[in-house]
């Protein structure tokens, strides 16, 4: 209220009644609060009675009311200042009692029901409501009916999201349309941020330069006294070109990232994405990637991008801190012929490097190259480089795929990254780090974990040790219905995650011998992977198998059966399959000393579990000798 004192004789257009926010307090009072800027401010609080008098609280001079339970309903704020007396400035008219915080919070965001009713709650419900004008973290406006899950903290909504008095591109100030329409929205309070825009039916998205865009998610920057918004979504435009292994036009998408609105510097942008971006004209190059980044913050920017072309791929970038450069990056990679090197099996198919903290420090350099297998082609792929971190820290990095999957040649089966020890002379590498082994897709693994590996370029042998974790997705397809599939299916509601150790030797056979740990109630199971086949190929991998065993079959209708049998003195593990038609057939269990066991019995090491939907069965004899 003071920043346009000392100016003389002051005239004042009418003021807008100022926000009268309310929360209800745990003893059931109601707290009523005013926020207006001024360090010479008074405050009046007047109370409504029932019979529409007004009574004027002498003995509250503060911004802040507490309203006891039954106390009458209805409060308003006068607030003056004794700097700018001539202006007086009112709030709006709130009810006290029975309602729900106004507004109501959620970590970092605040929604404020404009209405003098507030928020509208059901005592048995966990949803709060209202219609008309919603403000969010005060800036961002909403016009509708909305619904607030309290416990889900989602929202359901009918209306247009909107900023109001904010510059617009061109000149003037006005409303910015940010969507209109249906809603289910999540809200993520930690980051002050609304989401899942891009699962609703909207007839109104927001436009720059007449794109529309898509909305990902609303983040409200600058806490629940927002400044502005930042917007992350895509825009199509039409008629480019198709993707980079297609020269037809069509449509490209471009991912925006912090297209922010403010309400005093209007719309900027904080970076942006496009992938896949082909050329008609020019069917052979293709820009793979291409990126922007603004940090505000530090006033940093940052950009870069990958190019394909018919012989290699270049791909480059550099920040930028005020006008100054501070980093930069680059790599080029051969698509057809790697250089060999001297007399090895080795090729180096590129280079790459960067260097950043030349403003900003510590300074950090990385330089490296690009290895490949001569023959077979790209049978070990991998990015090996020195580093050097100012002022003395020296290292070695590497990352790098191995074996190709027969027919796909682009999804490998081992993926490793860690340090690394190459001996020239002798063409020797080691390796330990992490990896990730054995795919059907190049993104879910079979095996993960830590890795040590011994490598001979010469002879293409690789050999070495994986401890770790492996994922069993659930068992089907064609052998759903055979041991141990079924069996594994049952006992541990597949898929899962299982320790295992593993060792291998990929010298001619390219096959890995591993040992898998299914818990003290399965014990451990042996399986094999053969690296010479697709992945598609049911001996791609395979579990050890029991010696052949007799089955009985029964016919139709309730016949008590026995079966015994013969446990050799070796065993470790007895598996029972019972298996009905079209039931599960009743079924126990009797031990060698005569005891009849009916179910699963933990202290005899027995355990009985049913395939769900299925008629099958499995008792599990952990010590059946």
């Amino acid at each position: 209220m003071e920043r346009n004192v000392g100016l003389g004789a002051n005239s004042f257009l009418r003021q807008d009644s100022v926000e009268l926010f309310s929360e209800q307090l745990k003893d059931k009072r109601t707290m009523f609060y005013v926020k207006v800027d001024g360090s010479a401010n008074t405050y009046t609080w007047i109370r409504i009675n029932e019979n529409g008098n007004e009574q004027w609280l002498s003995e509250v001079d503060n911004d802040t009311l507490i309203v006891s339970p039954g106390e009458a309903r209805l409060h308003y704020c006068q607030i003056r200042n004794t700097i700018v007396s001539s202006v007086t400035l009112y709030s709006r008219k709130h009810q006290s009692g029975g309602g729900i915080a106004n507004p109501w919070v959620f970590k970092n965001l605040s929604f404020f029901a404009e209405g003098d009713d507030g928020w509208q709650v059901d005592e048995s419900d966990p949803v709060i409501s209202t219609s008309g004008t919603v403000t969010i973290n005060e800036l961002l406006s909403f016009e509708g009916t909305i619904k607030i899950d309290t416990e889900q903290v989602s929202i359901e909504a009918e209306g247009t999201f909107s900023l109001k008095n904010v510059p617009l591109p061109g000149g003037g100030v006005g409303t910015f349309i940010v969507s209109q329409g249906k809603y289910g929205l999540k809200l993520l309070g930690e980051d002050g941020a609304i989401t899942d825009f891009a699962n609703d039916v909207l007839s109104k998205i927001p436009e720059v330069a007449g794109i529309k865009i898509a909305i990902s998610n609303i983040k409200l920057v600058g806490g629940r006294q927002a400044t502005g918004i930042s917007i992350s979504g895509s825009i199509e435009i039409d008629g480019l070109a198709g993707g980079c292994s297609d020269g037809e036009p069509g449509p490209t998408k471009l991912e925006l990232e912090d297209l922010a609105y403010s309400r005093t510097e209007g719309p900027s942008l904080g970076g942006m994405k496009l992938e896949d971006l082909g050329f008609v004209s020019f069917p052979k190059f293709c820009v793979k990637e291409l990126q922007a980044k603004y940090e505000r913050d530090k006033n940093k920017l940052s950009f870069g991008a990958k190019v394909a072309m018919p012989f290699a791929e270049i791909g480059g970038g550099v920040a930028m801190i005020g006008d100054e450069v501070d980093s930069i990056a680059w790599r080029i990679e051969a698509t057809e012929h790697a250089v060999p090197i001297g007399q090895t099996n080795m090729g180096m198919s590129g280079f790459f490097g960067s260097i950043s903290g030349i403003q900003s420090k510590p300074l950090d350099v990385e330089l490296g190259g690009v290895f490949v297998t001569m023959l077979p082609k790209d049978f070990v792929k991998f990015d090996a480089s020195g580093t050097f971190t100012a002022p003395s820290t020296f290292g070695l990095k590497l990352d790098g795929t191995a074996i190709p999957t027969p027919g796909d040649d682009d999804v490998y089966q081992l993926k490793l990254k860690g340090s690394t020890k190459y001996d020239f002379a002798e063409g020797m590498a080691k390796l330990e780090g992490e990896a990730n082994l054995g795919t059907t897709d190049g993104e879910e693994y079979f095996l993960d974990g830590s890795l040590k590996v011994d490598f001979k370029a010469s002879s293409l042998a690789i050999k070495g040790s994986l401890a770790g974790a492996y994922q069993i997705s659930a068992f089907g397809e064609e052998d759903a219905d055979e041991y141990p599939y079924d069996w594994i299916n049952a006992k541990l509601g597949l898929p899962k995650k299982v320790s295992t150790e593993a060792n291998f030797a990929f010298i001619r056979s390219r096959v890995m011998y591993g040992v898998a740990h299914l818990g003290k109630d399965m014990g451990d199971i042996r399986y094999v992977f053969d690296f010479r086949k697709s992945w598609r190929d049911p001996d791609f991998l395979f579990w050890e198998r029991t010696p052949a065993a007799e089955e009985l079959r029964v016919g139709s209708g309730e016949i008590a059966t026995t079966r015994t049998v013969i446990v050799p003195d070796n065993a470790t593990r007895m598996v029972v399959r019972v298996k009905g038609a079209s039931t599960l057939p009743a079924s126990t269990l009797t031990l060698p000393n005569g005891t009849t066991v009916t179910g699963t019995d933990a202290s005899k090491k027995i355990d009985f579990a049913s395939v769900s939907g299925k008629p099958k069965a499995f008792w599990t004899v952990l010590e059946p000798v």
